[in-house]
């Protein structure tokens, strides 16, 4: 975060029910001291998405700023690029992530609806899907940036040799159980 500007500070202090933020004013990151490894991971991999996504320059930073009803779509970014960068280091939040989003996403959907009311000239969300449509070019490049410093295993594709599976013909299976094996002479017929 330093790169970007920003210190964090790991703390007890608590800011209401959050186990972290992010202050662009002061340029500054707040973990909770009392989270484990992982979740203090987790916690820094979102905030260094509103430190990339949000800033005060950035229209979704200025409409975070502006109101709760704007809070949604950067709460869903900055979720998105840390569930997907800390899965690319082995760690899967999958079910904490899922909850997240969801609630955030029906929050901008219920928002958007409300605007529509008013405007219904502008496309606005309808469905998750739709919220998650609209945040993907932004995570998608965040979290790129984010993985071609951090260099995980396979990122790009590229896994090592000694990763790389040297069966090239690997047996195809059904839940575990072999399939019928081909003879040289083609196909067996069996039966009465």
């Amino acid at each position: 975060m330093s790169r970007h500007g920003f210190r964090v500070d790991v703390t007890d202090a608590q800011y209401g029910l959050t186990s972290g933020f992010t202050d662009f004013t002061q340029h500054r990151v707040q973990v909770g001291a009392w989270l484990g490894s992982e979740e203090r991971a987790a916690v820094l991999a979102h905030e260094l998405g509103h430190v990339l996504l949000h800033g005060p320059n950035d229209e979704v930073g200025r409409l975070y700023g502006s109101s709760a009803d704007h809070r949604g779509l950067a709460e869903i970014e900055a979720e998105s690029v840390a569930y997907t960068v800390l899965r690319a280091h082995g760690i899967d939040r999958g079910e904490q992530s899922a909850l997240y989003l969801l609630g955030w996403a029906d929050a901008v959907i219920r928002t958007q609806r409300s605007a529509f009311e008013q405007d219904m000239y502008s496309a606005h969300p309808t469905s998750r899907v739709d919220v998650a449509k609209s945040v993907l070019g932004r995570v998608t490049a965040a979290t790129k940036g984010i993985l071609e410093i951090t260099n995980p295993p396979g990122f790009g594709g590229k896994i090592a040799a000694v990763d790389a599976d040297p069966r090239v013909n690997q047996p195809t299976t059904y839940a575990g159980v072999e399939g019928p094996v081909r003879s040289a002479d083609g196909p067996v017929m069996a039966g009465p």
